[in-house]
């Protein structure tokens, strides 16, 4: 049962409720859009999104947003790993280079004591 309120009938011109695409008032079937939970009374749907006519779906729930949201998304991720990587190369290069120091250390020591 697909009942929607709020829409203006243009054959009878009320604002009333309709069941599957059936006017209360005046009882006559109408054409309308194809997306979903669109409570306007027109026969085709124009997506601002992908700029679809007549298109399945509202702007809001448009599948094109949706790949741009999970391509930021993925892209948010990989920058995030790159300074991951960034951040372990950097304190393994302060650990080795505290090594070196350490090591360079030890041998002024042992020839100090020869």
């Amino acid at each position: 049962m697909n009942i929607m309120s709020n829409w203006k009938c243009s054959s009878c011109n009320t604002e009333n409720f309709s069941q599957n695409n059936i006017c209360f008032t005046c009882r006559k079937k109408y054409d309308r859009c194809k997306a979903p939970d669109c409570h306007q009374d027109h026969k085709i749907h124009f997506c601002t999104e992908c700029g679809a006519i007549n298109s399945d779906h509202r702007a809001r729930n448009c599948p094109d947003l949706q790949k741009q949201e999970m391509q930021r998304q993925a892209k948010q991720e990989m920058q995030r790993q790159a300074a991951a990587r960034e951040q372990v190369a950097k304190q393994e290069m302060q650990r080795q280079a505290v090594a070196r120091e350490q090591a360079a250390k030890q041998e002024t020591q042992r020839q100090a004591a020869l």
